[in-house]
C-alpha cells in the first residue's frame, strides 16, 4: 500500500464513525452476502438505510469512472466489504450503549462519585 492512500482509508474510517448506528445489530456475514450478490442495492436493502445505499453506490460510480470498463466489477463486489465493515461498526456502537446504559446508577443510599462519604 503506498502511502497516498493512507489519508484516504483514515478519511474512510474517520466517515465510519461518524455514521449514527443502525437500529438493531446485524449479522456481518448477511451483510457481505447481500452486498456481493446485490451491490448497493443488497446493501441498502438488508441495512434498511437510504444513506448506506448512496454511500455503496457513490464507490460503485467512482470506481467505474475512475477504471473505466472494469471499475463496476470491484465497486459492486467492495459493496459486501463495505456492508460488513458498517455493521461491524454499527453493532460495536450498539453494544457500547447498551453496555452503558447497563451501568448502575448511585442510589440514595449510596454515595455517588462527587459525594464524599462523612
Amino acid at each position: 500500500m503506498n502511502h497516498t492512500s493512507m489519508p484516504l482509508l483514515v478519511s474512510l474510517s474517520r466517515q465510519f464513525e461518524r455514521l449514527e448506528p443502525l437500529k438493531e445489530k446485524k449479522n456481518p456475514l448477511v451483510a457481505f452476502m447481500m452486498g456481493f450478490a446485490f451491490g448497493p442495492f443488497g446493501t441498502g436493502i438488508y441495512l434498511a438505510s437510504w444513506a448506506d445505499f448512496f454511500f455503496a453506490f457513490a464507490i460503485l460510480i467512482a470506481l467505474g469512472i475512475v477504471i473505466p470498463g472494469v471499475g463496476l466489477l470491484p465497486g459492486w463486489l467492495l459493496s459486501g466489504a463495505y456492508a460488513t465493515v458498517r455493521v461491524i461498526t454499527s453493532n460495536d456502537k450498539l453494544d457500547a450503549f447498551a453496555q452503558q446504559r447497563r451501568t448502575p446508577l448511585p442510589t440514595d443510599d449510596q454515595p455517588g462519585p462527587s459525594e464524599q462519604p462523612e
